[in-house]
């Protein structure tokens, strides 16, 4: 057991430069996916947030004068054609 026990207190004096530049390269890709993640949550709310501060009328009448005719023409387009996803 002892034997054990030098062994791997030789191994971790040996490599402890290589075992901190690892757990730092850890941390920092854990921060970026941490970040991304965020940003990518707060965009996706963000159109939804958009559209429901713009007052987008659920349907809209277009009237249009036949010109040779003389006659009206209405025409109902969902508020859903409107939007762009």
């Amino acid at each position: 057991m002892a034997v054990v026990r030098l062994w791997l207190g030789a191994a971790l004096r040996r490599r402890w430069r290589l075992r901190v530049a690892l757990a730092l390269l850890i941390g920092v890709v854990g921060a970026v996916v941490l970040t991304v993640a965020a940003g990518a949550r707060a965009t996706s709310a963000s159109y939804g947030n958009f559209l429901s501060r713009q007052a987008i009328p659920d349907d809209e009448f277009l009237l249009v004068l036949g010109a040779a005719a003389g006659w009206w023409a209405a025409r109902a387009t969902p508020a859903s054609d409107l939007r762009t996803p």
